[in-house]
């Protein structure tokens, strides 16, 4: 037998019917109960560079734990941890001379570059 009809003391567990009276969207409201707690997933929130670099650089100073600073930028501790270690990394480059003559090459062309767009 591939389907049975849900009896009264069914949980609400059990799969709905694919083929049954429930539509699509029906279906996929289910399954996303089921997987994520009852919640749809929540989208990505893109955070800037500047405040990248505000929560690293708390996090270097090492004044809050990083339960204190996720709790207060509603972050994953994972997340502030992996913006630390990447400043932690770049923060030579910001003296690196051969960068920074780079850096002022590059911004040099962009501008030239949006000139002759005009």
């Amino acid at each position: 037998m591939f389907y049975q009809e849900p009896t009264a003391t069914a949980s609400r567990r059990e799969l709905p019917p694919l083929f049954g009276t429930g539509s699509i969207d029906n279906i996929l409201c289910y399954f996303c109960h089921q997987n994520f707690g009852g919640t749809m997933p929540k989208a990505r929130t893109p955070h800037s560079a500047s405040f990248k670099a505000k929560v690293a650089l708390e996090a270097l100073k090492e004044d809050k734990t990083l339960a204190e600073l996720s709790q207060a930028y509603k972050l994953q501790s994972t997340q502030i941890s992996a913006w630390k270690s990447l400043l932690k990394e770049g923060a030579a480059s910001v003296f690196d001379k051969q960068s920074q003559k780079k850096s002022r090459s590059n911004r040099a062309s962009e501008s030239r570059n949006y000139t002759n767009l005009r």
